[in-house]
């Protein structure tokens, strides 16, 4: 696996991650890129885009185009379990144990 593959993989459990942890399960995109670059995962608005398409030909989320400058992600169960460490997606980095 290469470093890039290694980045993308992390970059897209950090999404999943994200998304988990709203009472909603849902983000906009803005949202995503912002956390994501807090997180040490800076990117263009596009990139993060590009990642949730590919997580939604996973089935690990959904997206709903409001316009051409927002979208809503919400993850799916499918990215819950991945999130979790359920299941496995190929692609996406497996988490961690979380210490409470």
């Amino acid at each position: 696996m290469s470093y890039a593959d290694v980045v993308l993989a992390d970059m897209r459990l950090m999404i999943l991650r994200l998304l988990s942890d709203d009472p909603n399960w849902s983000h906009n995109d803005r949202v995503l890129q912002k956390s994501l670059a807090a997180m040490g995962h800076a990117r263009t608005k596009a990139e993060v885009r590009d990642q949730c398409v590919w997580l939604r030909d996973q089935s690990a989320i959904a997206i709903e185009e409001l316009n051409e400058t927002v979208w809503i992600v919400t993850l799916t169960e499918r990215g819950a379990d991945a999130a979790r460490g359920l299941v496995t997606i190929n692609g996406v980095d497996r988490p961690t144990p979380r210490h409470t």
